[in-house]
């Protein structure tokens, strides 16, 4: 009760002075044992520091999901485009997400499971890692979905954050 007061207090806050944002994309036909990416950044220069306050993935079938802090972009991927969630804002974010991409050296530091399975087995799973990561200038996360399952897997990753003013 404590963890949701703070992270309701914080975002609705945040919410009403147009700085709390959410991303979410869908990676299709991720082959059994393949990677999809998704990298948080608040770049150096920013005037701000970045809450994130939820990291959901949501997968079809089984896979292994790793946070890490540690990692060398080596080619960068393509940028999602975030939803200001005060509608009709026309604030823009100091964070930038992007999906894809190759990373090396990468130092995972949570690590969580997607249940699943295959044929009459598929359950699918929907794993929320309520957070409060603060991501100050300069600092990056790396959200990364292995597919375990063994087929052909979908799956999404959406994170909610907030900035500081």
């Amino acid at each position: 009760m404590f963890f949701t007061n703070i992270v309701g207090n914080i975002s609705l806050e945040k919410l009403f002075r147009h700085r709390t944002f959410k991303v979410a994309y869908r990676f299709e036909s991720i082959a059994d044992d393949a990677v999809a990416y998704m990298h948080f950044s608040n770049p150096s220069l920013a005037q701000s520091s970045s809450i994130i306050t939820l990291i959901e993935v949501v997968s079809q079938g089984q896979g292994k999901i790793d946070i890490a802090d540690s990692f060398t972009v080596d080619v960068a991927g393509t940028d999602v485009t975030p939803l200001n969630l005060f509608l009709g804002s026309t604030y823009t974010p100091t964070a930038s997400v992007k999906q894809g991409g190759t990373y090396s050296g990468i130092t995972n530091k949570l690590s969580y499971t997607a249940p699943g399975g295959t044929s009459v087995r598929a359950v699918g799973a929907s794993n929320s890692m309520a957070e409060l990561i603060l991501v100050p200038p300069g600092k990056e996360l790396l959200i990364q979905f292995t597919n375990t399952a063994g087929v052909t897997n979908d799956c999404s990753i959406a994170i909610v954050w907030v900035e500081t003013l």
